[in-house]
């Protein structure tokens, strides 16, 4: 090849790769990165009273249905669900239903105090497990 040709190859790479990359679908987080990526420029513990205020002024509390644990942590996502007619458990199909809020609720504590140390909102349009 002679010069030209390969620099015009090292360039067009990159360039290529970029497209490719830019082109793939976006990819579902999974909870450890919206964990990680969770504002923390206030109080979760304060953030997470906020929701349940809004939650208990629609009629609702919020119900678990994920529960995850780390080794120095374990958390909970949550739904608000009507007092009346909460999910019987996880797998129950009403799971599928949106809740009362138009979010839900990732809690994560630390396990030695049980403080909240992190609190997402989460559209209800990912996945419930």
């Amino acid at each position: 090849m002679c010069v030209t040709t390969k620099v015009i190859v090292l360039v067009l790479i990159p360039l290529i790769a970029a497209c490719n990359n830019s082109s793939q679908p976006e990819q579902r987080k999974d909870i450890s990165e919206l964990i990680a990526e969770a504002e923390t420029s206030s109080d979760p513990a304060t953030e997470f009273e906020k929701a349940k205020l809004e939650c208990a002024d629609k009629g609702g509390e919020w119900v678990w249905y994920d529960h995850g644990d780390e080794l120095a942590h374990y958390f909970n996502t949550m739904r608000c669900w009507s007092l009346d007619d909460p999910p019987r458990r996880p797998g129950d199909g009403s799971w599928e239903e949106p809740g009362l809020l138009r979010y839900d609720v990732l809690v994560r504590y630390y396990r030695e105090t049980h403080k909240i140390t992190n609190f997402v909102r989460l559209s209800q349009t990912l996945e419930n497990k």
